[in-house]
């Protein structure tokens, strides 16, 4: 990511390697922001709309992940729906490349303890205006998951030495802002 914010490209961004979001959503992502001027950083991607196939066939994963999910929104103080979904997307703004310049304490949560530092540098309101979280239209379960139910305390361990977010909650406005941005995009 410190090489891609050098590059001079106009968005950066990372998908996991299994492309469980399938490439064509960037296009979905980069629309959302040229058109949400709001947004000083990035696209979120959240995964909640997986195919009712996909929930019921992996029941025990999707649950886990609602709880964990919900543990990380309260642990940040920030309503995120899902955090661990693997594709984001952001405009390389030379204030976020600090983000990244530092190793990550963690592996399998480093999104959580990207939003950390997120809140860190900017605040937890200006870090709340400044995400989006796109629903996927597609997303694929890739046979071979790493990902198994013990992983869902490790996180959680991760989660804990990660460190915390700043003293702070989200003002009245920005929910505000949120809601409006959620409702337009269901028009």
């Amino acid at each position: 990511m410190c090489a891609a914010f050098k590059s001079g490209a106009e968005l950066v961004g990372y998908w996991d390697a299994d492309l469980a979001t399938p490439l064509d959503e960037i296009a979905r992502f980069r629309a959302v922001l040229a058109t949400q001027f709001r947004l000083s950083s990035w696209s979120w991607a959240r995964g909640f709309s997986c195919s009712a196939g996909w929930c019921a066939a992996a029941g025990v994963r999707h649950y886990l992940g609602r709880i964990f999910a919900t543990g990380v929104s309260l642990f940040l103080r920030l309503p995120i729906y899902d955090s661990q979904c693997g594709a984001k997307l952001m405009r390389n703004d030379a204030a976020l490349a600090p983000l990244f310049e530092e190793r990550f304490c963690v592996n399998w949560t480093f999104d959580v303890e990207l939003l950390a530092r997120l809140i860190r540098l900017r605040g937890r309101s200006a870090a709340y205006d400044s995400l989006y979280e796109l629903p996927l239209e597609r997303w694929v379960d890739v046979p071979g998951s790493k990902v198994k139910p013990g992983d869902f305390f490790v996180a959680f361990a991760e989660i804990a030495r990660s460190g915390g977010a700043t003293e702070g909650g989200v003002s009245e406005a920005s929910r505000a802002g949120r809601v409006e941005r959620a409702d337009s995009r269901a028009r």
